[in-house]
């Protein structure tokens, strides 16, 4: 095993390849070039800022808990004070109505009005919703093909469902507060899989799958802040990802962010290329003004594993760094490239514990999707 600590200069970073411009400072910054086969991780963390209660539907379906992160409970941002008093409800509460079909979800979805929403089988149809208050959970084998995209709404929880065949993003959070997306699957997006952008805030993104079966030349899967430009977004796109499993066919974001203060910790990362697909360009990206913190991941074989990335804005000289990146307990196995760190990122505000990072594989493999 072999490790090298370098202070280099942003010019010499990374060699960038694929669809994002390249990374780069005015400053310093700190990145580890690794030849190793493995770099090992330290014993499981607790970490606690100001506590938030956590809340799940009762109509949700229980998974055993796995390890020391219940897969049951809510955690992160959804979990903040803003979404109320016990975070992110949904339709905690309110009726239960069963939908076999895009219309009927679309209905059932429109409004404030407290209610759990049960979809059975596979609906399409659905593209743009907007509605508050609900708890949506899929029975076995649901799905919502076609493409999602929820606006301007707040206090939503999306369970145990396969989105799949966006025409453009499979599912787009945008201008929304307040979300919980928890053990699904979003695949085969003709951009992203779940893109979190235009002033979107306190969302966690726990226990799912995102991958792709086909190539094509945008397999990017999950950006967070969709422009630098987007001077709205300040202070918000504040996200948790959390024991996820990002597979076959992504090429990068995972996230990528701007802006927003992204806590990712426990995920699994392993690429395998399928068909017509270009290859894997990076796994997590820091742009304009984010502040990302890293922990407790798994990446196996990645690519680029942590970089940043910045284009210059009016009068600040180019590739000017502004994001910040602590990653800290990571397992790096058969990684090459960039593992970039700078500042000092942000403490989340709530309560959680961190699996050991050399036990996330066997963890996430067989808690993340739907059940």
């Amino acid at each position: 095993m072999k490790n090298l600590t370098l202070i280099v200069s942003a010019t010499a970073l990374c060699a960038c390849t694929g669809a994002e411009p390249p990374a780069a400072s005015s400053s310093s910054i700190v990145m580890q070039a690794s030849s190793t086969t493995q770099q090992s991780s330290s014993s499981v963390a607790t970490v606690s800022s100001s506590s938030l209660a956590a809340s799940s539907s009762s109509n949700a379906p229980m998974i055993p808990p796995l390890d020391r992160v219940d897969p049951n409970e809510q955690i992160g941002w959804s979990m903040h004070t803003d979404c109320g008093p016990n975070g992110t409800t949904g339709g905690e509460g309110g009726d239960t109505v069963t939908v076999t079909n895009g219309g009927d979800f679309k209905s059932a979805f429109n409004g404030n009005d407290r209610r759990i929403i049960m979809i059975e089988g596979r609906i399409s149809g659905v593209g743009g919703i907007k509605g508050s208050n609900k708890t949506v959970i899929g029975k076995s084998g649901a799905a919502i093909i076609g493409g999602v995209v929820l606006s301007g709404s707040k206090n939503n929880i999306f369970r145990n469902i396969e989105f799949a065949d966006g025409s453009n993003d499979t599912f787009e959070h945008t201008g929304s507060t307040c979300t919980w997306f928890d053990h699904n699957t979003f695949r085969d997006g003709k951009d992203g899989n779940l893109d979190i952008v235009r002033g979107s805030n306190y969302v966690t993104v726990s226990w799912n799958k995102f991958y792709y079966t086909r190539g094509h030349g945008h397999m990017l899967s999950n950006l967070n802040g969709n422009s630098d430009g987007q001077t709205g977004d300040k202070n918000k796109i504040k996200v948790t990802f959390h024991h996820n499993w990002w597979g076959a066919g992504v090429q990068e974001r995972m996230p990528r962010v701007r802006y927003g203060d992204v806590h990712v910790f426990n995920n699994y990362y392993k690429y395998e290329k399928v068909a017509n697909d270009r290859g894997q360009n990076y796994i997590v990206g820091a742009g304009h003004m984010s502040r990302v913190l890293v922990e407790g991941n798994y990446f196996d074989g990645s690519k680029d594993p942590i970089r940043f990335f910045e284009t210059g804005h009016g009068n600040e000289p180019l590739f000017r760094i502004t994001a910040e990146i602590v990653h800290r307990d990571n397992e790096f196995v058969n990684t090459t490239g960039a593992i970039a760190e700078y500042g000092n990122a942000f403490a989340p505000p709530y309560t959680y514990s961190v699996d050991e990072a050399k036990d996330i594989k066997e963890i996430v493999t067989k808690g993340a999707g739907p059940k």
